[in-house]
């Protein structure tokens, strides 16, 4: 039996300000992976178009002062995506869009004396590759929108693909302690190590769904750190700030969030089908999932 697995969830979007109680309490509880999102499509196109970071400046550099100590103080790897808000690369030879996040990254361990093996994850596709692939009869349409053709592609300033978990899992397997990746699926950070470890595929990505907007699956709902740890075919989800309260209510309404459909969701990682979930009240302010299930993706690449 697998020994249950502690994956804190830090921000929805790191730099719009982690409250700082909540989270101290999740770093109190000796977490084993620490997460934090920072991308959003709530800005709309213009980031990715312009290249400007939506949150950044002295409150981006707080947040990821806090998860940094965060990671010193619990040893736990500190995964952190779609960094710099749509993740993009404006020029070949640079590092990610997130270089501005990155120069934070190091500024603040030189401050703070902290040492650590970070790895940097580029999403951006060159032109021609999309270009190519459209070609080959292997670019499909995401969803409703058009077909993407090939007079579109030199229109763009810059093409970002979401990634899964593969290239999280393949830094850690390198030795990373600290990532900063572009353009990831909500759920990669939650569910890298998670699923490295033999995790069932469906509960894994269950829960990580439900926390990557950190305590937004509590009553009331907010952005405050929220805990989650999984064990052998269950999981429980908190919110790490005393006033919120998880119940089956609130958990099972947060897996309808920007999800076309209720009982299937698809992640880069596989469907996860929700038909067999049940959600159970624990204590005051715990809930445990059982009986999502996963299976391969419908569409491979």
């Amino acid at each position: 039996m697998k020994p249950a697995l502690k994956i804190l969830a830090a921000s929805g979007q790191l730099g719009s300000g982690i409250p700082e109680d909540a989270f101290r309490a999740g770093v109190a509880q000796q977490a084993d992976v620490i997460g934090a999102d920072m991308g959003s499509i709530d800005p709309g196109p213009f980031c990715l178009g312009s290249g400007q970071v939506g949150a950044g400046g002295e409150a981006l550099r707080r947040d990821i002062r806090m998860v940094l100590e965060a990671h010193k103080h619990t040893g736990a790897p500190l995964l952190m995506g779609s960094a710099g808000t749509a993740d993009r690369r404006p020029q070949l030879d640079a590092v990610v869009e997130v270089v501005e996040v990155v120069e934070v990254v190091e500024s603040v361990a030189r401050e703070r004396g902290l040492s650590f093996r970070m790895a940097v994850i580029g999403a951006d596709i060159p032109n021609d590759v999309i270009v190519r692939s459209i070609t080959a009869g292997t670019v499909k349409p995401c969803g409703v929108v058009p077909q993407l053709t090939s007079a579109e592609v030199p229109r763009s300033t810059g093409v970002v693909a979401q990634m899964g978990v593969e290239p999280f899992q393949r830094a850690l397997e390198m030795g990373a302690e600290v990532i900063v990746a572009g353009r990831s699926c909500d759920t990669s950070m939650f569910a890298a190590i998670a699923r490295m470890r033999g995790y069932d595929l469906g509960a894994t990505m269950h829960l990580a769904k439900l926390i990557e907007c950190c305590s937004s699956c509590a009553d009331p709902g907010g952005r405050e750190a929220a805990m989650g740890v999984i064990g052998d075919g269950w999981f429980t989800v908190e919110s790490m700030d005393p006033r919120q309260r998880c119940t089956p209510v609130s958990v099972a309404a947060h897996a309808l969030y920007e999800q076309s459909d209720p009982f299937l969701l698809e992640e880069p990682g596989g469907v996860i089908d929700l038909t067999g979930s049940r959600y159970e009240q624990v204590d005051e302010r715990r809930v445990r999932v059982t009986g999502p299930s996963g299976a391969p993706p419908t569409r491979t690449t």
